[in-house]
């Protein structure tokens, strides 16, 4: 049975409670949010008692910006780390599924058609599920990390900058999925 990993980057600034409270809260909002896709991209899902080689001790795998800074920036690099790496795989996975085809000139752009390679369909489909499900703000097992107060799979700039500038703000739901 295949296993990812991700953590969901939660907002905390209109909650309140004790830390072990905030941790229910946020574990409790974090399986509303899986639920509706149990079964159809995952078998189970369960908080992370560890994520890429880091330790969490926290209650239901969630860490607070405000309690554990150090964990907190540690999770939320190292996600955002998978997620580059998933999207690396995906994209090489797209790629070798295709075949450059004819030049195709648009006003001053360049292009190229794209043809699926026979024997790889179905892998070339899955590829490009990943990445229009990323852009459309799915939340995907193998994505690294998702951010639920924006509903989006990607973090820009922007965000990363006020994520980064705020931790206190946030909190981290680590959580495994069980696939297949």
């Amino acid at each position: 049975m295949k296993t990812a990993t991700m953590v969901l980057l939660h907002s905390i600034e209109t909650m309140s409670g004790t830390d072990s409270e905030l941790s229910e809260q946020i574990w409790r909002k974090t399986s509303e949010l899986l639920l509706p896709n149990l079964g159809k991209m995952y078998t189970r899902f369960e908080p992370a008692d560890a994520a890429w080689d880091t330790q969490i001790s926290a209650p239901y795998g969630v860490v607070l910006g405000r309690s554990d800074p150090k964990t907190f920036l540690m999770l939320y690099v190292l996600g955002r780390e998978r997620q580059e790496e998933a999207a690396k795989y995906h994209i090489d996975g797209f790629l070798s599924s295709v075949e450059l085809g004819d030049a195709i000139t648009e006003g001053n752009m360049r292009g190229f058609v794209l043809n699926p390679k026979e024997d790889a369909k179905r892998a070339l489909s899955a590829h490009l599920f990943w990445h229009v499900g990323m852009m459309g703000g799915e939340l995907l097992p193998d994505a690294g990390i998702y951010c639920v107060p924006a509903r989006q799979a990607v973090i820009g700039e922007a965000l990363d900058k006020q994520i980064l500038q705020n931790i206190g703000h946030y909190a981290l739901s680590a959580v495994r999925f069980f696939c297949g």
